[in-house]
């Protein structure tokens, strides 16, 4: 993302400049698909760069809601509650909400 040719500068950027917006939405989408986030952040010059993964410390990630969850089956429900780590006792206390809504 940050060859001297396809250089993004925030201030092309932040007004809608389509080729930045273009180059900064493909390197996000790569990242996203490669590493499953993607952080941009511009130095003090105005450059946007694409951080690694390790370059972030994640202290919360995005959460499936219960009403996204209520529209799934129970088990699919649960799947995807253990994929996004949730603990049994969290699991367990989603599942009597669950049952209480309906």
């Amino acid at each position: 993302m940050q060859d001297k040719e396809e250089e993004i500068v925030l201030d092309k950027l932040s007004s809608g400049d389509r080729p930045s917006i273009y180059a900064a939405g493909l390197a996000a989408a790569q990242s996203l698909k490669k590493t499953g986030m993607a952080v941009l952040m511009a130095d003090v010059l105005g450059r946007v760069f694409l951080l690694p993964p390790e370059a972030v410390e994640i202290k919360t990630r995005p959460r499936v809601r219960d009403e996204e969850l209520n529209l799934l089956p129970e088990d699919a429900a649960i799947q995807l509650l253990v994929r996004q780590g949730d603990e049994e006792e969290s699991i367990l206390q989603y599942l009597k909400r669950r049952n209480a809504a309906s």
